[in-house]
């Protein structure tokens, strides 16, 4: 297996997580540019894994699964911490409050919006309605409004504190599989089976903009860190960037053989990370469209719409020359002849790299 084919060393030191829910969830790791690779097999679903997701602090991995269950991991240990029951449909989507890595939200098949108090290990909301299977949530970044989408075609807002909805899109939009908010949190992004990306006002839920050229479903949406651009990743293996302002294509990043089903942009701005079915996840520079880096390692699953989840963790990091990184302390914890089944296991795969940033 290789575990990093490229240590990249020419943006500010991070530490780069790829999470895939695929029906086995390999674990790698490569803690730093020196650290040794850690391959990790997390045990503990019965069913397929549909969903991955680190918190905010990066403490956490939580996932969820056809078996109807959440799981919470210790991404170090590989330590299972709580198994949370509620949910009666396959749960397929998962969302931590930006600041909060106490707080959970789910969406699952069985039309619900689950939100999870992570310290009592306990729900404390259901989110419920003629809603359909819930294919993805979002926190906003105040953490006072959640955003749900799924098969009704419709992006639903709620205050989730309530209970209730707040607004939904009137027009059926085909499935949406896809939803995060602007980082100022006045807009919000969706994508979906008509190969189409659209933008929202939070305020108001009117279209901002419509975002053409793919040609297969939009599975992924991410907006930059400063919110000027937006990427989205497709089902035929393209990402594009888009000038949010104008809504005009900016870029389209190819060589992915598999669809695209997560995107994340550093914390600088300055590389997209896009993540695929065909086991690999590639680095694009956002200036000139160049692959900067590409990792491989984890199994070719064609047409699998199992989900794959990226996020660059940088909780306790400064941003030049330091070499903190919050698994620093992890342990190689291979398990020694064991095999899991490819229905009940999942984990992570993870990167980091410390470098100076570019000129």
């Amino acid at each position: 297996m290789v575990l990093c084919s490229k240590v990249v060393d020419s943006f500010s030191p991070a530490v780069f997580a790829v999470a895939l829910a695929l029906s086995t969830l390999i674990a790698t790791a490569c803690l730093s540019a020196h650290a040794e690779g850690a391959t990790r097999t997390l045990i503990g679903h019965s069913g397929e894994v549909l969903a991955v997701i680190f918190s905010p602090d990066g403490r956490l991995l939580a996932s969820g699964s056809s078996d109807q269950t959440l799981r919470l991991w210790d991404p170090v240990t590989g330590e299972e911490r709580k198994l949370l029951r509620g949910h009666t449909s396959a749960v397929r989507t998962l969302a931590f409050a930006a600041h909060n890595s106490q707080l959970l939200a789910s969406g699952s098949a069985d039309g619900t919006v689950r939100i999870w108090d992570m310290a009592q290990g306990k729900e404390i909301k259901t989110l419920s309605g003629r809603l359909g299977p819930i294919r993805g949530v979002a926190f906003a970044p105040d953490g006072q409004s959640l955003a749900s989408v799924g098969d009704d075609g419709s992006l639903r807002l709620w205050d989730w504190k309530a209970g209730q909805e707040t607004k939904a899109t009137k027009s059926r939009l085909g499935i949406l599989f896809s939803v995060v908010f602007s980082p100022d949190g006045t807009a919000l992004a969706t994508g979906g089976s008509k190969s189409l990306a659209y933008l929202w006002d939070r305020a108001t839920l009117d279209r901002r903009s419509v975002y053409t050229g793919h040609t297969g479903p939009v599975q992924a949406v991410a907006f930059a860190p400063d919110g000027a651009l937006m990427a989205t990743g497709a089902a035929n293996g393209e990402v594009r960037l888009w000038d949010v302002a104008s809504g005009q294509e900016r870029r389209v990043l190819s060589g992915q053989a598999g669809s695209v089903y997560a995107v994340a942009f550093t914390p600088d701005g300055r590389l997209v990370a896009s993540a695929s079915a065909d086991g690999t996840t590639r680095l694009w520079d956002v200036g000139t469209g160049k692959m900067d880096a590409a990792l491989a390692g984890w199994p070719h699953w064609p047409g699998s719409d199992s989900g794959i989840f990226l996020r660059w963790l940088s909780p306790r990091f400064r941003w030049a020359g330091s070499e903190y990184s919050p698994y620093s302390q992890g342990r190689d914890s291979r398990r020694n002849g064991e095999s899991p089944s490819p229905a009940t296991s999942c984990g992570i795969k993870a990167a980091g790299w410390r470098s100076t940033p570019r000129d």
